[in-house]
């Protein structure tokens, strides 16, 4: 290889390697997978797009006020806690990004469901932890576990806090 081909040679030799040389072992998956799925001939009419709607949820964010209408609380919170006052508050503030951060916390994935926020079937649940805890999720749930922050600033900073350094599955 001459030195002003090593940049066409490190493309070729990429896609020998990582396409080329898996395709036939890739077609076969996609093949058995799209067969292990019972979706009979309606299946046909989906377009590549309509897919990916299905599978991965809408890049569209939507409207959080469909998430807050649809939320459920439990172990004593209800929609007029202060504590959920402010959280809904908080979130509401919030650029797309973080909301999305929120999404992916709580639920394990920063995409919408197909039908919307309204489908999630979000919960928020009062935490035994002290003031002094960042909140947590049960992704597989969708549920956010929310210390009773008494104000509107330590339920931001605590609730930004988690989004910004959690390590996957509702864990900051």
């Amino acid at each position: 290889v001459e030195a002003g081909e090593v940049e066409q040679f490190v493309a070729a030799y990429a896609e020998a390697a990582l396409v080329t040389a898996v395709r036939p072992q890739l077609e076969a998956f996609v093949r058995h997978a799209l067969a292990s799925m019972a979706v009979g001939k309606a299946f046909d009419l989906l377009s590549a797009h309509d897919l990916e709607l299905l599978l991965c949820g809408s890049p569209d964010l939507g409207k959080f006020e469909e998430l807050q209408r649809s939320c459920k609380y439990t172990n004593g919170f209800t929609a007029e806690s202060p504590t959920v006052c402010f959280f809904w508050e908080v979130v509401h503030a919030m650029p797309e990004a973080t909301k999305r951060k929120l999404l992916l916390f709580c639920t394990g994935c920063d995409r919408v469901p197909i039908l919307g926020l309204k489908a999630l079937e979000f919960v928020v649940a009062r935490s035994s932890a002290e003031t002094d805890h960042l909140p947590t999720a049960n992704t597989c749930v969708n549920q956010l576990n929310l210390p009773a922050y008494d104000s509107l600033a330590m339920t931001r900073e605590r609730l930004f806090a988690a989004l910004e350094h959690h390590s996957g599955f509702g864990f900051a």
